[in-house]
């Protein structure tokens, strides 16, 4: 199994953790397709990853709020 130490990657998870190859993963493609991309569209698929994370937290986050609404449990104090 590789992990973050052996990829090369600088990620907040511990190198023996499961998550370590999946962290590893979420830098290297983002450099990867940012590298590749030409000249003049170099930032634009950089962003897309990360606007995919920014959007799923956000319906997470939104989700976990309506659910919480529904079961009552959120005052309004």
């Amino acid at each position: 199994m590789i992990d973050a130490k052996s990829a090369g990657s600088r990620s907040s998870a511990a190198p023996g953790s499961p998550a370590a190859p999946c962290t590893g993963r979420r830098v290297i493609a983002p450099t990867y397709i940012a590298e590749m991309a030409p000249a003049h569209l170099r930032g634009r698929p950089g962003s897309l990853p990360q606007l995919a994370i920014v959007s799923g937290i956000f319906l997470a986050l939104l989700s976990a709020y309506l659910i919480a609404t529904a079961a009552g449990s959120v005052s309004s104090e």
